[in-house]
């Protein structure tokens, strides 16, 4: 973890889930924040990468957000692929990458999730929402653990 990244000060601040690119609004100071909080350093870890990835999708900076994965080869990157296909509206695409993120698509039912996000996209019920946020928070664990 970045030393100068304060990792529960940016989960209070995050409003969950994204549910599309522009729902809930981007968050200009909140990605500056992230952005200035992984270093080179960061970069050689896909972990942290795919964290930094996820985040700046949380505060609406999908296309930064694809940026760093989309040339990445790791479960984690492509589990995060797959969320940023969703919020895009990009199912098929999503069930791609949630598929290539293997156990960990198993473990965290991106497909799942998606499958349920496709039909109730322009009305998420309250169970969804809080999957979508169980997801983003059991990701966030998962790439904190060591390797």
């Amino acid at each position: 973890m970045p030393e100068s990244l304060n990792l529960q000060a940016v989960l209070n601040e995050l409003k969950l889930p994204r549910l599309s690119p522009t729902n809930p609004a981007l968050m200009p100071g909140l990605v500056s924040d992230i952005e200035s909080s992984f270093d080179e350093t960061t970069s050689a870890d896909p972990r942290q990468l795919a964290l930094k990835s996820l985040l700046l999708l949380q505060a609406g900076e999908l296309e930064k957000a694809h940026a760093i994965v989309q040339s990445m080869t790791t479960p984690q990157a492509a589990y995060v692929h797959g969320i940023i296909h969703r919020v895009e509206g990009d199912f098929g695409n999503a069930r791609y990458w949630f598929h290539r993120a293997g156990a960990l698509n198993s473990e965290l039912k991106g497909e799942h999730l998606t499958t349920q996000f496709e039909r109730q996209s322009q009305n998420p019920n309250p169970d969804l929402v809080a999957d979508l946020n169980q997801e983003f928070f059991a990701l966030v664990r998962h790439l904190q653990e060591p390797k």
